[in-house]
């Protein structure tokens, strides 16, 4: 039971730092982005494939997952921030889609659909792994929330706001809305590299099938629960979105209908959460 939680309480821990990095790109620069779920696999395969094939350090795994995907986010942007609202979101979702086949097609490199196994966690001593993961979890967890609570609250963050609001006005007025929009994109797809190697630590064992649009839609859903402009409200997101259906497993009356329960109350949770959140912003408007 107690190795439970800690699998569980890391698990939140790891999808708070996909949220609260994709609540800067959406809620701060403005960004509808579909693409998080895929730059957190790429932390994933980045350090499961350094980890179990080049044989570097699980620490240097986690610095290269979080720069690597920092550069392709960057790159990303680079072509596409400067699209509409809805081009913006298209563009994700193709690079995302692009990613899962290309996972799934190099076979040479990522192992294709038999996906990357023996993934290790970090270790230091005897030290229980599972704890050592639950500790890592939380302290990056929370030096993320401190960093884009600072962020959010910077010179860079208030311009990054008004150039999402007022594109043109910041513009007219000197402001670099491209590089603000680029520099956002490539800081949030570090949080999620940051995130995937925590996720490839503690599940052990990635495939492309994990990094599909799904997990975008569930990061997506854990922001707008929390509210978009809410760093701290990110993280409740993650917490409510991975407790819940952990919770359900013990409401399930047998472990035949614990999965297909958790996943019914799951997806109706995704979809109120929207809903609800999209219904309030245009009552607002």
């Amino acid at each position: 039971m107690i190795v439970y939680l800690y699998e569980v309480v890391a698990l939140a821990c790891i999808f708070a730092i996909a949220s609260m990095s994709l609540n800067l790109v959406l809620g701060r620069a403005g960004l509808f982005s579909l693409a998080h779920g895929v730059l957190l696999g790429i932390g994933a395969y980045i350090y499961g494939l350094l980890t179990t094939q080049a044989g570097v350090s699980p620490a240097v795994g986690v610095v290269a997952a979080v720069v690597g995907t920092a550069v392709l986010g960057a790159a990303l942007a680079a072509v596409s921030v400067h699209l509409d609202e809805e081009q913006f979101a298209v563009t994700t979702l193709a690079f995302n889609l692009l990613v899962v086949i290309v996972l799934t097609n190099w076979a040479s490199l990522t192992r294709g659909a038999y996906g990357v196994a023996q993934i290790p966690r970090l270790s230091i001593g005897d030290a229980d792994p599972q704890l050592m993961l639950l500790l890592a979890a939380l302290l990056l967890a929370a030096l993320t929330f401190v960093a884009f609570r600072a962020l959010a609250k910077s010179g860079f963050g208030q311009l990054l706001v008004a150039s999402a609001s007022d594109p043109d006005m910041v513009r007219a007025l000197g402001g670099p809305v491209w590089s603000l929009r680029v520099r956002a994109f490539a800081i949030g797809s570090a949080g999620a590299g940051l995130a995937g190697a925590l996720f490839a630590m503690q599940a052990g064992y990635i495939a492309p099938p994990l990094f599909e649009l799904h997990l975008s839609v569930l990061i997506l859903a854990m922001v707008i629960l929390g509210g978009t402009r809410s760093v701290g409200g990110a993280v409740l997101g993650a917490v409510v979105l991975i407790g819940i259906p952990e919770a359900l497993r013990f409401a399930a009356f047998n472990a035949v209908s614990a999965g297909p329960l958790r996943q019914i109350v799951f997806g109706l949770l995704i979809i109120v959460t929207i809903y609800v959140r999209l219904h309030s912003k245009t009552s607002r408007a």
